[in-house]
């Protein structure tokens, strides 16, 4: 409603990622969803968590960045690489 991208949370397998409009309320989903594991009895790594930003760089070989209002999914040019080089081996 009040035109800012919507907040969520990306997760695969032990890896969380916030999706915020700003810095202020990625950080505050960040601690509410460390405070909501906690109370699972699961820990949260905080020495593991990055700065909020637009263009956070790779991440397991995988990137996220937005340009305006699009939110956009890549790979590195190492890990493309390897995906080519392992898709050859399986078509030999």
């Amino acid at each position: 409603m009040d035109g800012l991208v919507a907040s969520d949370i990306a997760q695969y397998v032990d890896g969380v990622r916030i999706i915020a409009a700003t810095e202020e309320l990625a950080w505050l989903c960040s601690s509410k969803m460390a405070k909501g594991l906690a109370c699972l009895g699961l820990q949260d790594a905080a020495r593991k968590r990055r700065m909020p930003r637009q263009r956070p760089g790779a991440c397991v070989g995988t990137t996220v960045s937005l340009d305006g209002s699009v939110v956009c999914k890549g790979v590195t040019k190492e890990r493309w690489d390897k995906v080519q080089l392992r898709l050859r081996w399986l078509a030999k």
